[in-house]
Parts: C-alpha cells; sequence; structure tokens
C-alpha cells in the first residue's frame, strides 16, 4: 500500500475492500484481500495481498502502472505509441537496506527517509479496508496527522 501511495502521489482518500478465508483455513483472519483505492489526486488503484494462493506469480509481488501515455508492467515500459522499453533496476536486498536504514536512524540520529506520519496514512489506509471487508461498504481513509 505504501509503495502504491508513493507511485500515486497522493494519499488515499477511499477504500472499498473484499476479503476471504478459503485458502489458509488453519489461519484466524482472512488470508486474501483486494482493495480498491480512490486517491485524492483522482486516480485509483488496486491492491491484491494473498497468503493463500498458490501457483504462478504467487509470492512475486510486483507493481504495475496503467496511464494515458503508456503502462508498466513486470520491468517493461509499454508506450501508447506501440514502443517497448525493458526497465533495469539493480537487485538490492531491500530487508538489510531498510533494516541498515532504520539501525542509522536509532543509533546515529540519521533522518528517517519515511516519517511516521506517511506510515500511519498506510496504516490508516489498511485499516479502512479492512473496516470495508467487513461492513461491505467503501470507508473514507483517515489522513489528518
Amino acid at each position: 500500500m505504501d509503495l502504491l501511495r508513493w507511485a500515486v502521489g497522493s494519499d488515499i482518500e477511499e477504500v472499498h475492500a473484499y476479503s476471504n478465508g478459503y485458502a489458509a483455513t488453519d489461519f484466524p483472519l482472512d488470508d486474501c484481500y483486494i482493495y480498491s483505492c480512490k486517491f485524492q489526486n483522482g486516480c485509483i488503484g488496486k491492491v491484491l495481498v494473498t497468503s493463500g494462493c498458490k501457483g504462478h506469480g504467487m509470492g512475486e509481488g510486483f507493481l504495475s502502472i496503467y496511464g494515458t501515455e503508456g503502462t508498466i508492467w513486470q520491468n517493461k515500459l509499454y508506450t501508447a505509441q506501440g514502443g517497448v522499453e525493458e526497465i533495469q533496476f539493480e537487485k538490492q536486498d531491500s530487508i538489510r537496506l531498510v533494516s541498515t536504514h532504520f539501525i542509522e536512524c536509532v543509533l546515529g540520529g540519521q533522518r528517517p527517509m519515511i516519517d511516521v506520519r506517511e506510515g500511519a496514512k498506510t496504516v490508516a489506509a489498511l485499516v479502512a479496508g479492512v473496516e470495508s471487508a467487513e461492513s461491505g461498504k467503501p470507508v473514507k481513509v483517515f489522513n489528518e496527522f
């Protein structure tokens, strides 16, 4: 959800979500959530989170962006003019990078790249999604931190 907020460049205004717990029946909570998000800047997006699905593509985690000038999907840029361009990313150990940054902030006084307010906005969007899944209705996201 935080990656989607960053990519769109806007806070989430409203969430409508569905969930179920069919795949991991021994898990005490739902194991599949799909969030439809309306952003303050007019964009829309969706997030699928699943821990029970098995098969091709599951567990990879990826971001797709669809726009008026083109689409980014599976590390390729597809332009509206029909061009295709490979997007190269340097593979990094994100867990190590985030952990190192956290330690530098705590021990070295470095300012966090993402502050507590941004984290709270992501949590608020996730909580709104759980509330929406439970009620079956869209839920406004509290962003006033």
